[in-house]
């Protein structure tokens, strides 16, 4: 029986040590830790508590709002991306370019109004089921907003109900599912007076 040199042993523990270094690298478990970053407070959490959830949820929506209160096409993209996942993220980003180009927020018309969000309350929420991709939510929420026109300003107040789901998704807690079953317009009595 014969024993390899001891070079040869010391060049096979080498490549094995290296072949281990590439895998553990490649499958990074320190990068597992079974949860995602939170919106609210930026602490990795593998489940959400209901209050906790309340917490994320409205985050969420602000920064999804926040998006919407862009002009540019790219900082829209950019802020919708850090609250929803990106399979979410093309379909709700189209859905609101096919809003302003229809609507009097058109920022491609002279003449048309632009909004500022003020003030976004999360109304009610239900749990509605604990799924392994994250929670099942129905909830509802307002949004106020004062829409600015070549003449005049004006407070419009939107209610949103829909079905939401949140998860994580590449390592965030987001928003992964945006299902909206109504939009209720209110209107506003406030004016304001004519731009100089």
């Amino acid at each position: 029986m014969s024993h390899a040199p001891p070079a040869m042993n010391r060049l096979l523990l080498a490549a094995l040590a290296v072949l281990i270094g590439v895998v553990i690298w490649t499958v990074k478990p320190w990068e597992r830790s079974g949860g995602a970053i939170r919106p609210d407070t930026g602490a990795v959490a593998e489940a959400l508590p209901p209050e906790d959830i309340e917490r994320v949820l409205g985050v969420l929506l602000l920064r999804v709002y926040a998006a919407f209160g862009q002009l540019e096409e790219g900082a829209i993209y950019d802020g919708l991306a850090t609250a929803v996942a990106s399979d979410l993220l093309t379909d709700l980003y189209l859905q609101r370019r096919a809003v302003q180009a229809r609507g009097p927020e058109n920022p491609e018309d002279p003449e048309a109004g632009t909004a500022v969000i003020t003030d976004l309350r999360l109304d009610d929420w239900e749990l509605l089921e604990r799924r392994p991709d994250g929670y099942s939510l129905s909830a509802t929420w307002t949004v106020v907003g004062i829409v600015g026109h070549s003449d005049h300003q004006h407070e419009r107040i939107n209610t949103y109900a829909a079905r939401l789901t949140l998860g994580p998704a590449e390592g965030q807690w987001r928003l992964i599912g945006f299902d909206l079953d109504q939009v209720q317009r209110q209107q506003a009595p406030l004016f304001f007076e004519a731009f100089e």
